[in-house]
């Protein structure tokens, strides 16, 4: 898989330097599910690439037609020989008496073909491992939808990412955005007549999709760069039709006489099919694709790939086990972006994103299906609501399979525990019950009426060989920064949102500013807060003392623990954050707060842990001042800190550590799992209902979340999701920025401590004091805005209609 933002061109489908596949199937005899289609004449100059991209698929229930359209060269005749000879039944060459170009070719193999799904390639183009399973599902599960393909790149003479598709429908009808490589349904291509072999050198699959758009068809593009495309040194010679501009501008004049439908506006486009409530979902695996193992296979099953403390144990996890032999498949299962992808590429090509291709009434069944088609020995989830509501369904298809849950961190403030109250509660279906600390796991234990022995302890760690402080990046970003050697540098690295306390962050910052000590502040993240926070940074004149970064790299935060001193993180919860384990083994001493499982990573002699009173963010503050107070004053206690905390890490939390408790809690439970008794019919009959149900359970959810951001974007409130900002509600920091972007309330705060306030002292009522008193914490600020008689009257409004989008909703407190 490509990185989209370093691309890397020569690391095709077919390098070397992948060095996962080929993948084999159980069975060579099974019926074929999908028929790849190859047009070859005189092309054995690269097909060996070719052959290897197919052997390298992780769906191998395939049939593959391989026309040879008359090839002259001897030397391509004599490349197809050892395929005429495979003892592989799946393969056939098919020859053509004369040669009829690709459209001929092809609607030869469509007739040859025994599948309802034909998958086009041509004979010197790349496909990634995963493009025909991806696009199988895709086409399964959106019935209507008659072909799909993906992103490509194009390689070679040329370099480049191309992420056009089918939605640009219009443009079709001006020129061809799209190769001919996709996967379709044949019935579909029957109804079409296959290609016009009149043009057998150049329009061909152009005017395919043209035609296809008048007849009412028209197919979708998944996005994901599924196609390297080879551009030659004069690409277009081959084409004879394509490079003859006077053929090419004729063509054109006929085109809305040949397709009047879609030049006069009926254009037609693909719209995934709604998900309806209880949307039923077929019974039987569609294909098993039973792959051979060569090892232990795992499945893992994560929300997303995107960057985070759990979600680089995730990475972790797939490295370091696929480094020891095991065969890894991740599934992640909520939508997003997943900008790691292509790091969790590096390890396996295995990763299906649920949400670019199943539709959701399909999710439990793509979930089984993995699982079968691997035949796991394991399944390891982490932080997926889906795999936990669908564990009975997996549980009753696969009794003889181990089923694991890693947990980060409780979440009281969504779902009463999050994550780990789901695997909690559903100890008895699982065969380990893995938690990142001794504190989570005595949460878990309380919430979940087992034993002890049903948990166990496994901290995410870090491998103190790949960070260590560099020197020479010390003394570049400090030059880079103006700052002295001898001057503390605290870090803050985390995403500016109200876990993080970022009001606790600045008020601490601004204190031992006012109190005279020599420190400089590095803030590296973004995040819903981070505005508020810029803005105090502004209004503290704090700019000469603290510089807010931004989001930084994997290699750039090394270089920034390099320069610093001092790693601050005043969390409002954690499990224990992986930020602590990389500043302890780059060596810096940590101030943070006592909160999850950090007390048993962060000692006294290694950094300060802050107990947070209790609904009084003052005396935290306080603490955290007297906490910073020695440090600062002393630069060698941090120092001596930090070299005791990476000493720590090395003995106590090396990554390989982990790795090996990971692997003996897969082992044990591998075992438990294949004595397990199989279960009744009855817990199979009502499997099927339970995913079901759980599908149902999912849509709702998404359904009462979509209502919600609706409503508050009608409030211009912004649509933030539910479930990453759920605490929003009851921030005090998030409410105060909200009610103070109305103008109403701009104009409050402006009477109250503008140049005209010391005329209107006297007239102030208490609360109206204490509501813009920066010595007082945000809580107790906003509590007192909304007992003066301004917010009240200004809250009345909020019955007019034409006010609705001036005011905020009410503070929840």
């Amino acid at each position: 898989m490509i990185n989209p933002h370093q691309p890397d061109y020569r690391n095709t489908p077919a390098s070397d330097d992948r060095t996962y596949g080929p993948f084999l199937p159980e069975d060579h005899s099974a019926p074929p599910a999908v028929s790849v289609i190859t047009p070859y004449f005189n092309a054995h100059t690269h097909f060996d690439e070719t052959i290897r991209c197919l052997e390298r698929q992780t769906f191998q229930q395939w049939e593959w037609i391989i026309v040879n359209d008359a090839s002259t060269d001897p030397a391509a005749q004599a490349r197809l020989e050892p395929l005429r000879r495979s003892s592989d039944p799946r393969i056939r060459v098919v020859d053509q008496e004369r040669n009829g170009g690709p459209s001929a070719a092809r609607n030869t193999g469509i007739a040859e073909s025994l599948t309802e799904y034909v998958f086009m390639m041509d004979a010197d183009d790349l496909i990634e491992p995963t493009t025909i399973e991806k696009s199988y599902w895709f086409l399964r599960s959106h019935p209507h939808c008659p072909w799909v393909n993906g992103w490509s790149v194009a390689f070679g003479a040329e370099e480049f990412l191309w992420r056009h598709g089918f939605e640009e429908r219009e443009v079709f009808l001006r020129t061809n955005i799209l190769t001919v490589s996709a996967l379709f349904r044949k019935d579909a291509l029957l109804r079409l007549g296959g290609y016009d072999e009149a043009f057998g050198h150049g329009f061909e699959d152009w005017l395919f999709w043209l035609k296809a758009a008048e007849e009412g068809l028209w197919g979708a593009t998944m996005r994901d760069f599924f196609y390297w495309y080879r551009k030659r040194e004069k690409h277009w010679d081959r084409w004879k039709d394509i490079s003859n501009k006077k053929r090419h501008a004729a063509l054109a004049d006929t085109l809305p006489q040949r397709f009047p439908k879609i030049h006069a506006g009926g254009f037609p486009s693909f719209r995934p099919q709604p998900q309806l409530p209880f949307d039923e979902f077929e019974d039987a695996l569609p294909a098993e694709n039973l792959l051979r193992k060569k090892g232990k296979r795992l499945v893992f099953i994560i929300p997303w790939m995107v960057l985070g403390g759990a979600d680089k144990f995730n990475l972790d996890v797939v490295e370091c086990l696929t480094a020891a032999g095991w065969e890894v498949t991740v599934v992640t299962t909520r939508a997003g972006d997943n900008p790691w992808r292509h790091e969790f590429a590096r390890f396996t090509p295995e990763i299906f994103v649920l949400h670019d291709g199943v539709h959701p009434s399909r999710h439990p069944l793509f979930l089984r299906y993995i699982i079968r088609s691997r035949q796991a020995d394991a399944v390891l989830m982490s932080n997926s609501e889906l795999a936990h509501w669908c564990l009975p369904y997996l549980r009753a298809h696969f009794p003889r399979t181990a089923f694991l849950d890693y947990s980060h961190m409780e979440e009281s403030y969504w779902k009463n525990g999050g994550y780990p109250r789901y695997a909690a509660r559903a100890h008895g279906l699982l065969d380990a019950n893995l938690v990142s600390s001794r504190h989570l796991r005595d949460w878990m234990i309380e919430r979940s009426g087992a034993g002890p022995e049903h948990f166990e302890v496994i901290n995410t760690n870090i491998d103190p060989a790949r960070w260590k402080r560099d020197p020479a990046a010390r003394m570049r970003l400090r030059e880079e920064a103006g700052v002295d050697e001898d001057l503390p540098v605290i870090l803050f690295a985390g995403r500016i949102c109200a876990q993080k306390q970022p009001e606790v962050l600045a008020r601490v910052l601004r204190d031992l500013r006012d109190k005279g000590l020599r420190f400089h502040a590095w803030i590296v993240g973004d995040g819903e807060d981070r505005a508020w926070l810029a803005d105090f940074v502004a209004r503290h004149d704090l700019g000469q003392r603290v510089r807010l970064l931004g989001s930084r790299s994997q290699d750039e935060m090394g270089d920034l623990l390099s320069a610093a001193d001092i790693f601050f993180l005043p969390s409002h919860w954690e499990g224990i954050a992986l930020s602590i384990f990389e500043a302890m083994a780059m060596g810096l001493a940590v101030v943070g707060a006592e909160v999850g499982g950090q007390v048993e990573l962060v000692v006294p002699e290694t950094g300060v842990l802050i107990r947070r009173p209790p609904d009084n963010t003052i005396e935290e503050i306080r603490r955290y001042v007297e906490a910073f107070t020695p440090l600062l004053n002393d630069s060698s206690k941090a120092r001596e800190m930090g070299a005791r905390a990476r000493a720590r890490i090395e003995v106590e939390f090396p990554l390989e550590k982990m790795v090996r408790k990971l692997v003996q809690a897969l082992d044990r439970s591998i075992e438990k799992a294949r004595q397990r008794p199989l279960p009744s019919p009855g817990e199979t009959a009502f499997a099927h209902e339970s995913a079901l149900r759980a599908v149902e359970f999912l849509r709702l959810e998404q359904l009462a979340e979509d209502l919600w951001r609706k409503a508050h974007a009608a409030n211009g409130e912004g649509t933030a999701s539910t479930h990453t900002t759920a605490s929003a509600l009851g921030d005090p920091l998030r409410e105060w920025n909200h009610i103070h972007r109305y103008i109403p309330f701009q104009l409050h705060r402006w009477w109250h401590v503008g140049w005209i306030s010391p005329l209107t002292r006297s007239l102030r009522v208490a609360a109206s004091r204490r509501c813009y008193d920066e010595n007082l914490d945000i809580s107790t600020r906003l509590r007192a805005l909304t007992k003066t008689r301004y917010y009240r009257a200004v809250m009345r409004w909020r019955k007019f209609h034409w006010a609705r989008s001036l005011l905020p909703r009410p503070p929840v407190l």
